[in-house]
């Protein structure tokens, strides 16, 4: 058997070397911190609440914006509505029939980058794979939902400064009677998006600040 024969100079020439691309490596790892990470790199339920209801919520606003809840496609079975105070966005849901009793019957997806959105590689939004999902008792008709903005994936920080989002709302609802997908969307939109077969729709919202105004915008 050949034994190898290291030398003390060969030990550390290779102890330097290995010294080396630690220290490369480690700086490598902190100027990406420090210079392409985003605000808010990640999606997370922390300090996500969802609060069950029979009457509309008494939160007050800075701003909010009000959509239609469509099931089937084309069913008007309730509304949602999108606003936020100065810390939080809120997406509060109005099934008239209810929900289905089903686990994470609500489904959420918001940022300001679609290309962070869960989709099939045709461009299919993928509720399973929304951030938040949460689950309403069936016995409740309205459905308020607390996202920090802290918790929102986004490519800058976000806040109550006019800030642009996306929000995608899935939710497992009843309407006439019957178990039926529903999506919160534009209530003069044209029928829902549709792509390989299946049909969606998605709504926008800008941020407002409390000392600018209380107001609602108009769909």
């Amino acid at each position: 058997m050949r034994l190898l024969n290291f030398t003390k100079g060969t030990i550390a020439l290779l102890l330097i070397s290995s010294l080396s691309l630690v220290i490369s490596s480690c700086q490598k790892s902190a100027d990406s911190e420090n210079g392409t990470e985003r605000a808010n790199s990640l999606s997370t339920m922390e300090g996500v609440v969802g609060t069950a209801s029979n009457t509309a919520s008494a939160v007050t606003f800075c701003k909010t914006r009000d959509f239609c809840l469509w099931a089937g496609q084309t069913i008007n079975s309730g509304k949602v509505v999108i606003g936020n105070d100065d810390n939080n966005l809120y997406v509060i849901i109005n099934s008239l029939e209810g929900f289905q009793a089903v686990s994470d019957n609500v489904k959420i997806w918001v940022g300001d980058n679609l290309v962070d959105l869960p989709t099939t590689n045709k461009g299919t939004p993928i509720p399973g794979q929304f951030p938040f999902k949460l689950t309403v008792d069936p016995s409740y008709t309205w459905y308020t939902v607390t996202i920090p903005f802290s918790s929102i994936k986004t490519s800058g920080t976000l806040d109550c400064s006019g800030k642009g989002l996306y929000v995608y709302v899935h939710v497992d609802g009843i309407a006439n009677k019957k178990g039926e997908t529903a999506w919160g969307g534009n209530c003069l939109a044209d029928g829902p998006i549709k792509t390989q077969g299946r049909w969606y729709y998605n709504m926008t919202y800008s941020t407002g600040c409390c000392d600018e105004c209380t107001c609602k915008d108009e769909n």
